[in-house]
């Protein structure tokens, strides 16, 4: 997103056998506030996509550019199980 970055990035764990992915749409508000998560993709389980959702939903992000109002982006949590 542009002129915003992650306070914290968000990582989540395997939680069963199943690699994949999991993309997200996510909205932040002018506060860098996460107002929405939306999955755009994936295929990994629906308790590892709860797990990734959850993540996303308590991150917080912080102005790194000028401008004001919040802004859209993607994530993309990539789940390896070995």
């Amino acid at each position: 997103m542009s002129g915003w970055e992650a306070a914290v990035v968000p990582k989540v764990a395997a939680i069963d056998d199943m690699s994949g992915i999991v993309r997200f749409r996510i909205q932040i508000d002018e506060n860098g506030e996460v107002a929405a998560v939306t999955k755009v993709a994936g295929n990994v389980s629906p308790a590892q996509e709860k797990l990734c959702r959850d993540a996303l939903q308590n991150a917080s992000f912080r102005r790194i550019g000028t401008g004001s109002g919040g802004a859209t982006g993607f994530y993309t949590f990539r789940v390896s199980v070995q």
